[in-house]
């Protein structure tokens, strides 16, 4: 959430949250858009797998059978995922992300990935370009901490 935008939800009289895949995309992406590393029109496609409890009562008995073998497993074969609409709009992409969710047998948690060809973006930005933009949005934020170099190796 931009700074200017945090203003606009203190004083809004009714504000809506966005869905978990969301949360972690636009935290990865709006950022790099903003900052001009990634372009508005750039292809972007987004890995993401999330616990079961978020999917309902029947999804969560289905994970919580102690006879189902499967780890994980994709979901949402039509590109249509309720969220991709708030994913565009919200990071300032011309063209909705592809989008490629998976369901995991754990009940919490999620793990969102934006898979970049840095070769293929404007200027080709090294990872500390990324970074650093990464860093300058959330400088100061409470709950938020970009990793360092170090950390990512």
């Amino acid at each position: 959430m931009t700074k200017d935008h945090r203003a606009k939800v203190a004083t809004s009289k009714r504000i809506s949250n966005p869905g978990c895949y969301p949360t972690g995309f636009l935290g990865l992406m709006a950022p790099l858009v903003r900052a001009g590393l990634v372009p508005p029109e750039f292809p972007v496609t987004v890995n993401a797998i999330s616990g079961y409890s978020g999917g309902g009562k029947g999804l969560i008995a289905e994970f919580e059978d102690k006879g189902a073998t499967d780890a994980a497993r994709p979901y949402g074969y039509t590109l249509k995922h309720k969220h991709v609409p708030e994913m565009t709009r919200y990071a300032g992409l011309a063209h909705a992300p592809l989008f490629a969710p998976m369901v995991g047998r754990y009940a919490q948690g999620m793990l969102v990935e934006v898979p970049l060809q840095l070769w293929a973006l404007p200027g080709a930005p090294k990872i500390a370009a990324l970074r650093d933009a990464l860093q300058d949005a959330y400088a100061g934020e409470r709950f938020v901490m970009v990793a360092g170099e170090a950390e990512t190796l």
